[in-house]
């Protein structure tokens, strides 16, 4: 088994560990842990690029209230819609549409 297979394995499988205070977690539980919340922040940093590159591209300006509003984005979901948005959008608010 992969060390990636294994990390994945324990994070799925200690899920019940949100009720466990984090003292009392195996070493093998908390690197799983902090290997799974490392991708993820990757994740939505790599996404959060790509919708501000998106928008560049297309000559929508990425302002401070932009870039603040992917910021405080953590919905892997959401930074997808909105990178589909900015591959036809016009401006900003064309990105950002309410649903």
């Amino acid at each position: 088994m992969t060390q990636e297979s294994e990390v994945e394995r324990v994070a799925v499988s200690d899920q019940s560990l949100r009720k466990v205070p984090f003292s009392e977690w195996s070493e093998e539980q908390k690197e799983a842990w902090v290997h799974e919340t490392a991708r993820r922040q990757r994740d939505l940093m790599a996404r959060r690029r790509a919708v501000v590159r998106m928008m560049e591209a297309r000559g929508i300006p990425v302002t401070l209230m932009v870039r603040a509003r992917l910021k405080a984005c953590c919905s892997e979901e959401l930074l997808l819609t909105w990178l589909t948005r900015a591959s036809t959008a016009h401006n900003s608010a064309d990105v950002f549409v309410p649903e």
